[in-house]
């Protein structure tokens, strides 16, 4: 058990480093103030800080509980932007570019490879496998929820608005029939509510709860 503490410990002290990483890269690439109206951006930041909490309950033996449930709805929304941006964002610009560059421009250059690849990746592993933390209810799937929700209602309204354009083409509601807006406001939330159910339930198995 305290070797996979401890595996817990530095798998997330990688991830520490590599969101930093990948921070710097997409200041340098977008902007500083224009990176954040990205939810790939705004999901990882939310990973960073919740790493960071989990070294903190690691050393001091404080709100270790608190802490697991923050890094569940963390990851929940990382592994978001992975399956989004491979089922979703990467098809739609196979069509312009072919499908292997789509892939490589999704999740091999610069700061995606870190945003949208290995720190998901190491965040699911780490959870799963290697943190302890007590059995995760249908609540916990629900605040993981919250936050995808609270970006796709701002995002939507200020598409209405014509505050923004996007930064996605399933919000662009004035480039796509109504009919489509709709769908993509259930197909979408409905992605994401599966993959908080699939992970409470995946960490709950993994944890023998």
């Amino acid at each position: 058990m305290k070797n996979k503490k401890l595996i817990g410990l530095i798998l997330n002290i990688i991830n520490i480093i590599l969101e930093i990483i990948g921070l710097v890269e997409a200041v340098i690439l977008i902007g500083g103030a224009e990176m954040l109206i990205y939810y790939t951006q705004q999901s990882n930041i939310l990973l960073l800080i919740s790493s960071i909490l989990y070294v903190i309950g690691y050393f001091t033996k404080k709100n270790e509980n608190l802490f697991n449930v923050l890094k569940y709805c963390s990851v929940a929304v990382t592994t978001q932007t992975f399956l989004v941006s491979l089922f979703l964002l990467t098809p739609n610009l196979a069509g312009t570019m072919g499908l292997w560059e789509a892939f490589k421009m999704m999740f091999l250059s610069k700061c995606v490879l870190y945003h949208h690849f290995l720190c998901p990746v190491i965040g699911i592993i780490s959870l799963l496998f290697f943190e302890e933390g007590n059995k995760l209810s249908l609540k916990n799937t629900f605040h993981a929820m919250i936050y995808t929700i609270t970006y796709a209602v701002v995002y939507i309204i200020l598409n209405i608005l014509k505050v923004i354009e996007g930064p996605y083409f399933f919000l662009m509601v004035y480039a796509q029939p109504v009919y489509m807006s709709i769908i993509w406001c259930i197909v979408v939330p409905g992605i994401a509510y599966g993959i908080c159910v699939l992970l409470r339930l995946l960490f709950n198995k993994t944890h023998n709860y």
